[in-house]
């Protein structure tokens, strides 16, 4: 890694570019004891220390999670499926009509939940969880209680609404 950087910092001189530590991270860590621990190797950028990232945290990458374990996953996901759920709730609580509120869930929050589902660590209970509440809130909006489940899934050709099952389409996924 260090002669990685060395080799960007000979190029940047030769071509005038400069790179900016603080904008800088890194992860590394290595095996003590069968847990991994902060590896003590220092990394320096035009005599500025690049920051490590610790192993219990994690670090975004073009909006990917990148992380060393479960729990940093989970609470990065954590973050990003609270910010769902009040999409979802904004959406189908507004003033917009059925059909305007169901195709919004479809194409802004739909693809959100299989980039987390693809990239995060989503419980089943999570998904289950998500899933009930787009039923629920299409029963408020519809002002219909006894929906049943079948109509959400199924096909609009079949008199269904096509929302994805969640906890099916992460397996997809």
């Amino acid at each position: 890694m260090k002669r990685m950087i060395e080799s960007v910092s000979e190029f940047c001189s030769v071509t005038g570019m400069k790179l900016t530590c603080s904008t800088c991270k890194w992860l590394s860590y290595a095996m003590s004891d069968g847990s991994r621990v902060v590896s003590s190797e220092l990394l320096n950028i035009n005599d500025e220390e690049i920051k490590p990232i610790a192993v219990d945290d994690c670090l975004k990458y073009l909006g990917a999670l990148i992380a060393t374990n479960r729990g940093a996953k989970m609470k990065f996901t954590d973050e990003l499926l609270i910010k769902v759920r009040h999409q979802i709730n904004q959406l189908l609580l507004s003033p917009l009509i059925f059909s305007q509120s169901l195709d919004a869930v479809k194409r802004l929050v739909i693809p959100q939940l299989d980039f987390i589902f693809m990239n995060g660590v989503v419980s089943i209970t999570d998904k289950k969880t998500i899933d009930e509440n787009i039923r629920c809130l299409i029963q408020k909006k519809l002002k219909c209680p006894g929906l049943p489940v079948e109509v959400v899934y199924t096909n609009w050709k079949d008199g269904g609404m096509i929302i994805p099952h969640l906890v099916d389409r992460l397996e997809v996924l």
